[in-house]
């Protein structure tokens, strides 16, 4: 498995900040912890595969993508923060498991 690394993309340092700060709140807390795990998704987005499908438009059938394996994705929450995490990430692979 390739690992990645995103600790020097200024997204993740923004939200890293943020999550650091001892005057939020719990629930700021989980939320910031939520926008990292959609923030991970996209990334590991950009190394995937993706296939054409045919999708409804208001302007009749176009085509759309979608991953190529996204029944494949299995996503683990590790630690408390992590849960946040994988809901974050679940919120993008909204197909696995």
């Amino acid at each position: 498995m390739k690992l990645y690394d995103f600790t020097n993309k200024k997204s993740f340092i923004i939200l890293g900040t943020e999550s650091r700060k001892a005057d939020i709140s719990s629930f700021e807390l989980c939320e910031i912890h939520k926008e990292l795990g959609k923030l991970l998704a996209y990334q590991i987005i950009e190394n995937c595969e993706l296939i054409e499908i045919e999708i409804n438009h208001v302007q009749g059938r176009k085509i759309g993508f979608e991953l190529k394996d996204k029944k494949n994705i299995f996503i683990f929450a590790l630690m408390k923060s992590g849960l946040y995490i994988a809901e974050g990430l679940r919120s993008v692979f909204k197909e696995s498991s």
